[in-house]
């Protein structure tokens, strides 16, 4: 099978960074647990845990690594005081970690919420409820794009609509732009359809979903030279189109 990512931090390191990569991380590593903070250290567990299984995004391990760092920075704590500053430090951080859970809250109250409307809702309730989540792509790919109806002409446009909203909030995944190709194969947009099937293509040229696509097109287009060009490399891959 084709994956997007190796779902394991040591390996996504190693084919991405390679070996020196991967030797400064763990020197980094090393270096910032023997003086971690046991607080801040704790987030990057957490982090690091899962990343054993699921993927790791270049944002995420961003994150790991300042928490990690900060943890390792020994900054000497000022004189404790007991005047005005002091309780205005306490009101920000009380402020702030009560926000912190509000939002926690929210976003689990936004997820139960979804859970229930796609189980038991019409397609208007999961459009309603996937909007809590915002512009985010795999809310937006997995749950309102398939609320709209294919043999409609107001749906295909919405959801051509949607789908550009996808690869512009995340326009290196290849899926998103495979997904742009798809509605506009519905609305009969073949040259942007190609158009889309080549930039995923650019991004992984081993991407299974976007040569199956590229053998759909060609073979709508008539176009018997890609065709058996885009079946071989989809067949290669794996795909059920031999």
């Amino acid at each position: 099978s084709a994956w997007n990512d190796v779902h394991n931090v040591v390996l996504q390191m190693l084919v991405t960074t390679g070996i020196v990569g991967i030797v400064l991380l763990t020197l980094f590593v090393v270096w910032a647990m023997r003086r971690a903070d046991f607080g801040l250290s704790l987030a990057v567990v957490a982090i690091a845990v899962n990343w054993l299984l699921q993927p790791s995004t270049t944002s995420s391990l961003m994150i790991a690594a300042i928490f990690l760092g900060a943890s390792a920075a020994r900054i000497t704590a000022p004189p404790v005081s007991t005047g005005p500053s002091r309780r205005w430090l306490r009101l920000v951080t009380a402020g702030a970690a009560t926000l912190g859970l509000l939002a926690g809250m929210l976003l689990v109250a936004a997820d139960l919420h979804l859970r229930d409307t796609v189980l038991n809702g019409s397609r208007a309730d999961v459009r309603s409820a996937a909007a809590w989540f915002g512009d985010d792509p795999f809310v937006v790919d997995f749950f309102i794009l398939n609320s709209y109806r294919t043999d409609t002409a107001g749906d295909r446009a919405e959801r051509h609509d949607l789908a550009l909203r996808e690869v512009a909030a995340e326009p290196d995944v290849p899926r998103w732009w495979n997904e742009l190709a798809m509605t506009q194969w519905d609305l009969d947009d073949l040259a942007g359809m190609r158009v889309s099937i080549n930039k995923a293509l650019s991004l992984q040229p081993n991407h299974i979903r976007s040569w199956v696509q590229m053998t759909a097109y060609a073979k709508r287009v008539g176009d018997v030279h890609l065709e058996e060009i885009a079946r071989a490399h989809a067949c290669e891959l794996g795909a059920p189109v031999c």
